[in-house]
């Protein structure tokens, strides 16, 4: 058998449509490689989805969609991200604009920085000033463009 070992199970549907032919399948497998065994599970299809049901409600918390992955919620315990495209903002879970929480919306440039206290203060930076607030919300520092609100 010269070490040629291997395992393989395929299910695969297909349909022609006006001379076109499309399929979907899954396919199985285990083989030794110059790299040693490896399994494997692949799937052909424009759609992959995950889908659960409770009671009468049918979700898709996992769906692979032209080239896209979409999922509905997630936990994820540690991540490293070399680099990420985010659209508008990012907040923290507290964050409540004008009083708590962290935010940093892309759009405008802003940052707002109201401290894991309510209450004590708060920071706001844009591209042309950084505005210190006390507790009592009076302008204490200005940096950049002096305008004298927040």
């Amino acid at each position: 058998m010269n070490n040629n070992l291997s395992a393989m199970y395929n299910i695969k549907v297909g349909v022609s449509s006006n001379g076109q032919y499309y399929a979907a399948g899954m396919g199985i497998g285990v083989e030794n490689t110059p790299n040693g065994m490896q399994s494997q599970v692949i799937f052909l299809a424009d759609r992959f989805a995950v889908t659960t049901q409770a009671g009468s409600t049918v979700s898709l918390p996992f769906v692979i969609q032209n080239g896209q992955t979409f999922i509905r919620d997630t936990f994820i315990q540690d991540a490293t991200i070399t680099r990420a495209k985010l659209a508008e903002t990012l907040s923290s879970v507290n964050y409540v604009q004008g009083q708590a929480g962290l935010s940093i919306n892309f759009k405008t440039g802003t940052l707002e920085n109201y401290g894991s206290t309510a209450g004590e203060g708060s920071m706001k930076q844009t591209n042309q000033t950084i505005t210190v607030l006390d507790s009592n919300n009076v302008v204490r520092v200005q940096i950049g463009r002096i305008t004298g609100i927040w």
